[in-house]
């Protein structure tokens, strides 16, 4: 069976068959100190909320504090990499194919100013998504780098 291939982003210099086990997300926002930094506050909230309705009404989905973030196209990739300038792409392969979610990447990004039901809001739809504008795929499955951009 033919695996899927995805683009993952990270700002390390990996081999070709070294293999990225996912959660590093989760892992950078646990390390966070929101008292000494506005933003990383904001990150911080906005991602314990996501994970809030994640595990009251979709549970069944991967926890983004879990997982790692894969583009499906090298143009998303390069687009996402513009925000993300010292991170190289990559091109993985799945080691667990079953285990993927497709999300919109666009109700993660909007502003600072955001209310809490304002952010319960984008969470509820990006955990039930109907019209995606800007796809990420959320995976639990370790990746094995197949090529270097």
């Amino acid at each position: 069976m033919k695996k899927s291939k995805y683009y993952w982003l990270g700002s390390y210099r990996l081999e070709i068959g070294s293999v990225v086990n996912p959660g590093n997300w989760g892992r950078i926002i646990r390390m966070y100190a929101p008292q000494n930094n506005h933003s990383q506050a904001f990150i911080a909230t906005r991602e314990y909320i996501f994970e809030s309705v994640r595990l009251k009404k979709f549970s069944d989905r991967p926890s983004r504090l879990e997982c790692a973030f894969l583009c499906k196209t090298l143009q998303d990739a390069q687009e996402l990499q513009k925000n993300r300038q010292i991170d190289l792409i990559y091109e993985v392969e799945l080691l667990d194919d079953e285990k993927v979610f497709e999300a919109d990447m666009a109700l993660i990004d909007s502003g600072t100013l955001d209310s809490i039901s304002a952010i319960e809001e984008r969470a509820n739809l990006y955990w039930n998504p109907s019209a995606i504008v800007k796809p990420e795929i959320l995976t639990v499955s370790p990746m094995k780098i197949v090529g270097i951009i």
